[in-house]
């Protein structure tokens, strides 16, 4: 149940109204924005500024000039496990807005729904480019981690960060109005 201040709160024994889907939606909304407009949590990066230090941790030349294959390759197992959550995730994101989406009329709705749809599908571009089928250790990490890989990355990135940036406004003029 979404509270005024803000929180959150989960009950594991004892009744309570269960809200509907357009309450689900609209707090499903808050925490997108709560998420987004927050620059970190715990010392990681939120938002922008996660994508952000994403794509210049990808950009970073020297970085994979001077350091050897077998952090490389620790980099980019990382690098595909976090691609895979954040595939995971915004396509999650997509298809509970394209289902949910009819409970609000609003018609900054449907354009929410076609970011977050366009965000899924750069997301699983760049998690199919980096899918090479196994964990990739350090004696083939420079020959399938290509400087043109991380850069291709990092351009689907900053589109998905401009797509979220985005939806983040479309989500406060829908919050806005239902609220």
């Amino acid at each position: 149940m979404w509270h005024q201040n803000g929180g959150l709160s989960t009950f594991f024994e004892g009744r309570m109204i269960v809200p509907t889907a357009r309450e689900n939606l609209l707090c499903s909304l808050r925490i997108f924005m709560d998420c987004n407009t927050q620059e970190q949590c715990r010392g990681y990066a939120l938002g922008a500024k996660a994508y952000e230090a994403w794509i210049n941790g990808l950009r970073d030349k020297k970085w994979y000039e001077t350091h050897n294959e077998e952090d490389m390759a620790r980099r980019l197992n990382v690098n595909q496990f976090c691609m895979l959550a954040l595939y995971d995730a915004r396509k999650s994101a997509y298809l509970y807005l394209k289902e949910n989406v009819k409970f609000i009329q609003e018609t900054e709705a449907k354009d929410l729904v076609q970011k977050f749809k366009r965000i899924s599908e750069l997301a699983q571009e760049i998690h199919n480019a980096l899918d090479f089928g196994e964990y990739v250790d350090a004696i083939h990490v420079r020959k399938l981690w290509t400087e043109e890989l991380r850069e291709k990355q990092a351009r689907y990135m900053e589109e998905m960060c401009q797509l979220e940036q985005e939806a983040l406004k479309l989500a406060e003029t829908i919050t806005g109005i239902l609220s």
